[in-house]
């Protein structure tokens, strides 16, 4: 089958105190992506009564109103034809490590549990799906606990962004950018989910918080079968996903006929790879 590729940031975090921009990033948005899952960011640093400072969620009267503003958009994009999908990032207590939510309409339920699975079962019926990002920082430090992990609620996870690479703990592209939640680990990277039998497909994205698609900091690409947000999403669910650290390439590829992020059975396999970079192209590893 052919496939568009289609191009977006999945991971730009607009806070509260920033919500007076939200036009101006959708109209960004649109000049460089393809569609738009927007990630609001319901949290602040706030100061404890000793001077330290925590970062919590904002007073939830401040998220409602935000929420409505995002909603409001996506309904607007929706009327000028083109693809947003409201989201907004879950950190819960910590222990199951970060994630952005996105709905497939332009509604959704916003909801701040304090565990990954809470999440899933408050957000059930809803289509909602969460990704992971940073995944390979440390266990109950914002880090990914893959024995949590729901393939249908999470069918792809984000390995690659501002906080550098968390595809494993060796790897180019060290996550040194946020060094209290580091150093990376294998216990918590995209590898050792894998090395579970867990399937999920890969993205990166940005984690900007002062623009949508901030150039080499990530950004994702999906194989869809239309421009539409129903064909979009199911694209995302299927796990027809990668991402890129800088430049865009258009890549498609197939094991035996089956397309990126479909199952098939074990045996011998043919591989056909179809790769367009912006420039010399050094080496592919499988």
């Amino acid at each position: 089958m052919k496939y568009e590729h289609l191009w977006a940031d999945m991971h730009s975090n607009i806070h509260h105190n920033q919500m007076q921009d939200l036009d101006r990033w959708y109209q960004h948005a649109k000049q460089v992506m393809d569609f738009w899952p927007i990630a609001y960011y319901p949290f602040a640093i706030r100061r404890t009564p000793t001077g330290g400072e925590l970062e919590d969620l904002i007073p939830s009267e401040d998220c409602a109103r935000d929420w409505a503003q995002i909603t409001a958009l996506a309904k607007r994009a929706e009327a000028e034809g083109w693809p947003l999908f409201p989201g907004y990032e879950w950190q819960g207590n910590g222990t199951d490590g970060d994630h952005n939510v996105f709905f497939p309409d332009t509604d959704g339920l916003f909801a701040q549990p304090r565990t990954y699975r809470e999440l899933r079962d408050v957000l059930t019926g809803t289509g909602a799906i969460a990704v992971p990002h940073h995944v390979a920082y440390q266990p109950g430090s914002r880090g990914k606990n893959w024995d949590t992990h729901d393939p249908a609620f999470s069918p792809v996870a984000e390995i690659y962004s501002s906080h550098g690479s968390s595809e494993n703990d060796e790897g180019p592209l060290d996550m040194k950018r946020h060094e209290h939640m580091g150093p990376r680990t294998d216990m918590t990277c995209y590898e050792a989910g894998l090395d579970k039998g867990i399937e999920v497909g890969c993205i990166a994205s940005g984690d900007n918080h002062t623009v949508p698609g901030e150039s080499d900091h990530g950004m994702m690409c999906v194989l869809s079968t239309g421009r539409g947000r129903a064909e979009i999403w199911q694209g995302l669910l299927a796990r027809r996903t990668y991402g890129v650290s800088r430049s865009r390439m258009v890549i498609d590829h197939t094991l035996n006929g089956a397309p990126m992020g479909a199952e098939i059975s074990p045996g011998p396999a043919q591989f056909t790879l179809s790769l367009t970079a912006a420039n010399a192209v050094d080496r592919v590893e499988f």
